[in-house]
């Protein structure tokens, strides 16, 4: 699982927790010991602690992309675009490859959808580095 999904899995999962504390705080689950009760509310308001800070550090980290690599987050993870897809769109600004290129100056032979694709997968890599960086 990647960082992304990881995110989205503990958003999930921080909603539910909610959901299961609150139900232990009202004692809608009739335990009948007080001290088990206790016991299960403490597991998991620390589990929901922890899925929060999990949360906080992604989103700060997110926070301090560039718009292209928040682009490129929406675009491929959240709306499931193929990397082919967003090279067409990249092909179609040729003035943003420089932001995605590795390299400092583009030359015109540079400009095709494999490079570009290419670009994309090593660009992805450096974001997912970045965001990895909070674990």
């Amino acid at each position: 699982m990647n960082i992304i999904d990881e995110y989205r899995f503990n958003k999930a999962r921080c909603e539910i927790l909610k959901l299961d504390i609150k139900t232990y705080e009202n004692d809608y689950v009739n335990l009948g010991d007080t001290k088990e009760r206790l016991d299960t509310l403490e597991r998991l308001n620390s589990a929901y602690k922890a899925t929060l800070d999990f949360i906080s550090a992604f989103e700060s980290a997110y926070d301090l992309l560039t718009d292209d690599e928040k682009y490129y987050i929406v675009e491929h993870y959240y709306n499931e675009k193929p990397q082919k897809d967003i090279a067409l769109y990249y092909l179609s600004n040729p003035e943003k490859i420089l932001n995605i290129s590795p390299y400092k100056t583009l030359s015109d032979k540079t400009l095709n959808l494999i490079t570009i694709i290419r670009y994309l997968t090593n660009f992805n890599k450096s974001i997912m580095k970045k965001l990895e960086r909070i674990k």
